[in-house]
Order: structure tokens, then sequence, then C-alpha cells
């Protein structure tokens, strides 16, 4: 039962760290929105197809222009869950780890500078000016982990390629120009190691993450060479394109944006909007709902210890009755009395803790479950030797 004790209290803490994270990570999505274009769109019909690209790149231009925006597109996190186990089902496999790393199918992700400065700034190699970013408009820039610097070169290499076959397959569109394709340059910056980037979706990345994806090569975004199948996608609802809004609600945001919509004839195709907060709701109250019962499920082992330790005080007051009679009639003091009470109990679960402390990783309430237990038996040897002295000595002494 303590070693029970003491992983449920490890367990708890791992738990609620993980929770209070995870509520941490939810949270910051109070006033986001986003976007759904309706299924009744032929994206295979490429005059259909085309037609809508131009009219999203100039919603999404028109937008970002009059509010708040952020944009992370993690295509290749996309995640499935299969017997309770959790796959990438975006990314490519390749055969050895460098293209991974270095392939923009592998590792990459997107985003645009308005994320990396308000809604998740990470920590550089070197001091970076991130206004510097995207102040070329013919370079673009890709974020990656100093632990992949001997795969610098590879990483240049392709995501240049990429990103010119991307343009050539499908054109920016006004109020974009066409770039000269030769003329295109690729920038790495380092950053640290053991950066996180939350999706804001729980379609990408993994929930035991809580949804972020860490390490990843990221592609930021520079609006004037990027592919207008981009502008296209991330309107839709998991395309990664988000609206912060504050005091407002989801029919009110719908209301605001209408305008443009309108202006730019895609009322038949941007059907409606989601509250991003709104939509992780059932998320956020199953994880409150898991704390909760995770609290009580540690308040019926504490019980239990209880009960237990009780039982096995009672019994030491039964081996060492005629002991503690003969130190009361000496006139030792009641503390010593109870000692002999606790002490065993006490010894046992003591021991017990430590093999814990041993066996398994390091428990940073140790000394405050050491404590716990300590007390737990005094107050329990307190009241065993009240109820129960005072009737011994009457019944076997006197």
């Amino acid at each position: 039962m303590i070693l029970l004790l003491i992983a449920s209290t490890k367990v708890i803490n791992t738990h609620n760290e993980a929770e209070n994270n995870s509520l941490k990570y939810w949270e910051r999505t109070t006033n986001l929105y986003k976007t759904n274009i309706t299924n009744q769109l032929n994206r295979n019909n490429t005059v259909e197809e085309n037609n809508y690209l131009k009219k999203a790149s100039k919603f999404v231009y028109k937008i970002q222009k009059n509010y708040k925006t952020f944009i992370i597109a993690p295509y290749n996190y996309a995640t499935i869950q299969e017997n309770n186990k959790e796959f990438f089902i975006g990314q490519k496999v390749y055969p050895n780890f460098e293209d991974y790393v270095s392939q923009p199918a592998g590792a990459g992700i997107c985003v645009d500078l308005n994320y990396l400065k308000y809604y998740n700034p990470i920590s550089f190699e070197e001091s970076t000016d991130l206004n510097l970013i995207n102040s070329d408009p013919l370079t673009t820039y890709i974020l990656v982990p100093k632990k992949y610097k001997e795969y610098a070169k590879m990483i240049e290499k392709n995501y240049l390629e990429d990103i010119q076959f991307r343009l050539e397959d499908s054109p920016p569109q006004a109020p974009y120009k066409n770039p000269n394709l030769k003329n295109l340059k690729i920038k790495l910056i380092f950053v640290n190691n053991n950066q996180k980037y939350f999706s804001f979706n729980t379609l990408y990345g993994k929930a035991k993450d809580n949804y972020t994806i860490t390490d990843p090569i990221v592609r930021v975004i520079n609006p004037e060479i990027t592919e207008s199948l981009f502008w296209g996608n991330i309107l839709t609802s998991d395309g990664g394109l988000f609206f912060d809004q504050k005091h407002t609600s989801n029919q009110n945001f719908f209301n605001q944006i209408n305008p443009y919509i309108k202006e730019f004839n895609l009322e038949n195709i941007i059907n409606f909007s989601y509250s991003v907060f709104q939509e992780t709701g059932e998320l956020l109250s199953q994880k409150k709902v898991n704390k909760l019962n995770a609290y009580l499920q540690y308040l019926l082992i504490l019980g239990l210890f209880i009960i237990i330790n009780f039982q096995m005080i009672f019994v030491s007051f039964t081996i060492n009755s005629k002991k503690i009679a003969l130190k009361k009639i000496f006139g030792y003091s009641p503390i010593s009395q109870v000692l002999d009470l606790c002490l065993l109990p006490f010894t046992i679960e003591l021991f017990a803790t430590m093999c814990f402390q041993l066996i398994f990783s390091k428990n940073t309430y140790l000394y405050f479950i050491i404590f716990m237990i300590f007390l737990i038996n005094l107050i329990t040897s307190i009241i065993i030797y009240k109820k129960n002295s005072f009737k011994y000595f009457k019944e076997n002494i006197l």
C-alpha cells in the first residue's frame, strides 16, 4: 500500500504537470477563430481550382492587412490514432535520417512571422532580429535546430528545389508577382534545440506532447514567394490560418469578415467560421475531469492507507501492550509509550519508501512523503493509545 501511495503521488504529480501544461496551451485559444470552405468546391477541376486560388490570394492578403492573424501549417505532422498508438500520417517515409531531416516532406512545417513574434516565440542560437526575416522578397528563411547543422547544405538545397517546384506548379497570384525562380535564395537560421511549436489543432502533433512539435525544420512563409496553392489551403478548417479577435463571438466574427468574403466572391466557398476554443472545449473539459478523477483516486488510496495503517498500529499495540503498561507504571513519558506503537509500522514504511526510491526514479516529494507517513503514524498511535491503554491497564494490571 505504501508503494502504491508513493507511486500515486508521483503519477498524480506528473499527470497534473502535464494537464496544467496542456491547459496552459489550450487556454491561449480563447480568442482564436478559423474559416471553413465548402466541400462543394471541386479542387480537382483545374479551372475551378485556379479561379478559387486567385480569389483566396487576394482575400488572405486583404484579411491580413485588417486583422491580427497568424499561420502554422504543420501538415507533415497530421496524426492518426490506431490501437492506442499515435502515428504521423502526413510525413513521407525516407530510407535514412538525413533525408527525413533535409526534405520538406519529412520534418518540415510552415509558420509566419506573426506566429513567431506573438504566439510561439522561440530561442535562437544567436541574437536574431525577427523584423529582418522576409526583408528580402526573394529569400526564404528556414529555422534549423542547431543539432542538425551537419545537414545544413542538404536542407538548403532541398528546400530551394522544393520552393522552385511549388512556384512553378502553382505560381503566385495577384497581388503578388511571379518571381524569377533562378533568383530565389534560402537562408538558414539556427535555433536552440528542444524548441516546441504548438499546432493549435488536435489534428497535428500527438496528445502526449500537448499537440506541440519539437525541433522541426521551419519554413518561415515569405508572402512574396509563396505558391498560390498555399493560400487556398490555409482557408480550410485545418489549413493553419488563425484570426485573433477579442471581445466577439463566432457569429459576430463571421459577420465581420463577411464583407471581405463577398468582395472576393467567396460567399459560396467560405461558408462558416469556427471558434477554436469552443471546438476544443470538450477536450478542455475532459482534461479538467481527468484532473479531478486523479485527485479522487489519490484520496481513496490515502484513505485505504490510513485504515491499513490503523490496523498495523493496533496490532503493534497488542504486541507491545505489556511493555507500554510497564512504562506507564514506571513513569515513562507518554511520547516514549506512543513511539513504541508507531516505530515498527514507520520502520516498515520507511524501508518500503527507500526501496521505491532506489528502484524507481527520484521523487521530488520524498521527504514530504516521509514526514506525512510519520505524522499519520504518530496521530494514529496517539488515538489508539488514548482509547486502549487505560482499558488494558485497568483489565490486566490493576
